[in-house]
């Protein structure tokens, strides 16, 4: 692209980043989004309308411009940000929280009573095995694991947000620094062990991973808010941060890399459906201190 266009890319995301929070306040109030947080005050309870937006349009705009090498994922983020987004929406909307966890949900589901848990647990798990296709398509081995950390991602945040800056915090360490991280390596060591052998498309070709970098600007300009229990993100905002923070891992990550996010991800899963996530940081002193630090926690 050429400077010019450069300069106008730059000033419409950014514009994007500043209208989005306020959008997203506006539907919150139009729609009676409003919940009380766990302090008893009554707060916008869907602000991850805000990464809904930042990321949809962001990602749209790029598969639009029919984009290749490090961007032609574009269709696939686009698919899970705004998929999850909106079964997300639907359960901040409708859903109930006297059914939790997959056991919860799933034999509500057998019982005749289904629950948008469980519109989101089927939903979800067919639009990460879509995604991972789009991404694959017949290495059916990495399309598992791909939709495997894109549905466990999704839950993932949902379990952590349950306090102010939870989520993020978890969006951050699982997803956003490993995607940085393996990125910057795979950059370096393509552009500066190569001695110039190689053509300009490639030398200069982006990390997939880069796709993330929309969401993790919507998650900063929103974080001051949710970290001071102002707003929620919702399962909106988890859901949505969770997926698409999976699938960047999954394009970027090498395979032991992701092997570990998979296992780390079951096992927070695993451990949900046993025990308390607030009891156990509770009744461990030094979680209980870090929790705190991530956000407020007394009225």
């Amino acid at each position: 692209m050429t400077e010019t266009a450069w300069i106008i890319w730059g000033a419409g995301f950014l514009l994007l980043c500043i209208l989005a929070p306020f959008v997203s306040r506006a539907v919150c109030r139009a729609f009676e989004l409003v919940k009380p947080n766990f302090a008893g005050a009554t707060i916008p309870a869907a602000t991850g309308l805000t990464f809904l937006l930042v990321g949809a349009i962001t990602y749209g705009a790029v598969a639009a411009t029919g984009a290749t090498l490090g961007m032609v994922y574009a269709p696939a983020f686009l698919l899970v940000c705004a998929g999850f987004g909106i079964l997300g929406l639907l359960d901040d909307k409708f859903g109930s929280r006297e059914v939790g966890g997959f056991r919860g949900h799933i034999g509500a589901l057998l019982r005749g009573k289904p629950t948008t848990g469980s519109l989101k647990l089927i939903g979800g798990g067919l639009l990460a095995l879509c995604a991972a296709f789009l991404v694959h398509r017949t290495d059916w081995l990495s399309v598992v694991l791909t939709a495997s950390l894109i549905a466990l991602g999704a839950n993932t945040l949902n379990l952590f947000d349950t306090r102010p800056g939870r989520a993020q915090f978890g969006f951050f360490v699982l997803f956003a620094l490993p995607v940085m991280v393996s990125a910057l390596l795979a950059l370096y060591a393509l552009r500066y062990n190569t001695h110039g052998f190689l053509p300009d498309d490639v030398r200069y070709w982006t990390p997939p991973g880069v796709l993330l970098a929309p969401l993790v600007f919507a998650v900063i300009a929103e974080w001051w808010s949710d970290a001071t229990g102002k707003t929620m993100m919702g399962d909106t905002g988890s859901n949505l941060l969770g997926a698409t923070g999976a699938l960047a891992a999954a394009v970027t990550l090498p395979l032991w890399g992701n092997l570990v996010l998979l296992a780390v991800l079951l096992a927070v899963n695993v451990a949900a459906e046993r025990v308390s996530l607030n009891a156990a940081i509770e009744r461990n002193r030094f979680l209980r201190a870090f929790d705190r630090a991530l956000g407020k926690r007394a009225k």
